[in-house]
């Protein structure tokens, strides 16, 4: 080989080296860009975690106060079901005291017609 075509291999060399670096470095900031993308959405999922475990605690307080509310409405629905049992108790009562002061009167009345 001789000295004019090894310089001309070694500068094609160091072209290639020198394309082969710009590659590198496009490829460097094009995976830098990726990590900043990356952190951002780390980020996001770090905030949509925070969400997510405040909507939970929600969720179960909600449900507590759903228990509460559920255990209150049963307690006054028995509560509504011995009262009415207790006024069926007196108006049967009463219609029975009804019939027996309506055969009082009936009887009376006979009475009352029988002695001049």
């Amino acid at each position: 080989m001789t000295e004019d075509r090894m310089l001309q291999a070694l500068a094609a060399i160091r072209d290639e080296v020198r394309a082969s670096n710009a590659r590198l470095e496009a490829i460097d900031r094009h995976v830098q860009a990726i990590d900043s993308s990356l952190e951002s959405v780390e980020g996001r999922l770090e905030r949509i975690e925070g969400h997510a475990a405040g909507l939970g605690d929600r969720f179960d307080r909600m449900a507590r106060r759903q228990t509460e509310s559920e255990l209150r409405l049963s307690t006054e629905v028995l509560a509504r079901a011995d009262v009415t049992r207790q006024v069926r108790d007196l108006l049967a009562t009463r219609l029975d005291d009804h019939h027996a002061v309506l055969e009082h009167e009936r009887r009376l009345a006979e009475l009352e017609k029988r002695t001049p």
